[in-house]
This record gives C-alpha cells, sequence and structure tokens, in this order.
C-alpha cells in the first residue's frame, strides 16, 4: 500500500491460508518439543538432587504444579483441595523416557 503495489495475497487467498496453517503446525511442533525437553530436564534434575519430596501448588482436582521448578503433574492421591492450595508430595517412579513421575500426597502446606 505504501508502494502502491498489489498486495501479495488477496483477500481470499488460498496460498495465505496455507502458510498460516502450515505456520501453526510448525509453532505447535516446536512448541510440543519444548514441553518435552523441559519435562526430562526437570526430571533428570529431581534425580541428580536425590529429591524425594516436594512442594506444590493446587492446579485444579488432582493436577499440581511443583515449585521452584515448570513441571505439572497428576497425583491421583490428592484429596478435594481448592485450587492455590500448597501440598507436599512424596516423588517416585521418575521415568525419564516416558518423562513422568509417580507423586504421592502426604500433606497440605500452609500457604
Amino acid at each position: 500500500m505504501l508502494r502502491n503495489e498489489a498486495p501479495l495475497y488477496h483477500k481470499d487467498s488460498n496460498s495465505l491460508l496455507i502458510a498460516m496453517r502450515d505456520f501453526e503446525t510448525a509453532y505447535g511442533i516446536y512448541g510440543e518439543f519444548q514441553r518435552a525437553m523441559e519435562r526430562y530436564w526437570c526430571l533428570r534434575w529431581l534425580l541428580q538432587e536425590k529429591i524425594q519430596t516436594a512442594n506444590a501448588q493446587v492446579i485444579k482436582e488432582n493436577l499440581v504444579k511443583l515449585d521452584h521448578i515448570p513441571f505439572i503433574a497428576r497425583v491421583p492421591s490428592l484429596p478435594e483441595m481448592a485450587p492455590g492450595a500448597y501440598v507436599k508430595l512424596k516423588l517416585s517412579g521418575i521415568d525419564l523416557l516416558e518423562r513422568t513421575l509417580h507423586a504421592e500426597f502426604l500433606q497440605k502446606l500452609d500457604a
């Protein structure tokens, strides 16, 4: 528009929609790879530091975020608690290939 030239893509351009879809697909793949690497290195750190218990904040239902690292896990033994509550967990069963761990509820912490 500034140079009085026609735009590369017109309003109903299929090639623009294809480029947008390809970008979204690639962005999603990069995002999933990033999440997988963060989970792997968080688990590797927990093993390296021999951490067997950790504090976490309840996100919802049985989903928690561990303190000090970007790791979110499900805790099947977690009793019903309000989001934002802090809990202490026992960690075990770390699997680096699956990027999972077993977390068991120990106690509720005061905020």
